[in-house]
């Protein structure tokens, strides 16, 4: 004699995951980085999951509320969106929805911020007695005072990536600057007397970069 036993097995169907970049706070905050300027499209980029198949749709829109009618449509987490003046570094709204492959949709509004690397620097050189002091302005608009900042420096010809005076560091760590600069680093060359060629690079919180062409002094 012999029995069978069946197993029921109960499939319920759930929407899919819409969420923003992994770092935020919420989930709900999505990053553009700006580094050719406004008035040009970037993609906004959402990340998304369905734990039971695809997502075949994405539904964007720019507008008060959410309406699958008018909104934009892709086959992918992306949406190209032109960035205005008006929208570096400045935060604004924007609704996104999936839809999966049954049919289900999910998603809500997300804050997008458009960053922008931080201006290139502008600095100045001073000579005190047997240093000498490099100043300048360039911080991001967002991170202000923490602003990240590496300096290189070489004697005799333009520094490389590895003559690194000094490494990224934060600009509460460095001294206030002069003649209304922002910041300025003082130090003695090791080198001596010469010609000393030098770079300020500047990096904010999201990883952008900006830099000042490669410059000289004369010591003493």
């Amino acid at each position: 004699m012999s029995s069978t036993i069946a197993d029921t097995v109960v499939v319920r169907l759930a929407a899919p995951v819409l969420w923003g970049d992994v770092h935020a706070a919420t989930g709900d905050t999505t990053w553009v980085i700006i580094n050719n300027g406004y008035g040009i499209p970037y993609n906004v980029h959402i990340n998304s999951f369905d734990t039971n198949g695809t997502i075949s749709r994405y539904y964007w829109s720019e507008a008060g509320s959410f309406d699958s009618n008018s909104a934009t449509k892709t086959n992918d987490s992306l949406y190209l969106r032109l960035i205005g003046i008006n929208d570096v570094n400045h935060a604004f709204p924007i609704w996104a929805y999936g839809r999966d492959d049954d049919g289900l949709m999910r998603g809500g509004k997300f804050v997008v911020f458009a960053d922008s690397a931080p201006p290139a620097p502008i600095f100045t050189v001073d000579k005190p007695t047997g240093q000498i002091r490099i100043g300048w302005i360039g911080k991001d608009v967002k991170d202000g005072n923490g602003t990240m900042f590496k300096i290189l420096l070489k004697q005799g010809s333009a520094p490389s990536s590895s003559d690194i005076l000094i490494d990224f560091t934060s600009g509460t760590s460095l001294s206030p600057g002069l003649n209304g600069y922002d910041f300025s680093y003082t130090f003695t060359p090791s080198g001596g007397n010469g010609t000393y060629y030098y770079q300020v690079i500047a990096k904010d919180a999201r990883g952008s970069t900006s830099f000042n062409s490669a410059s000289f002094f004369n010591f003493p």
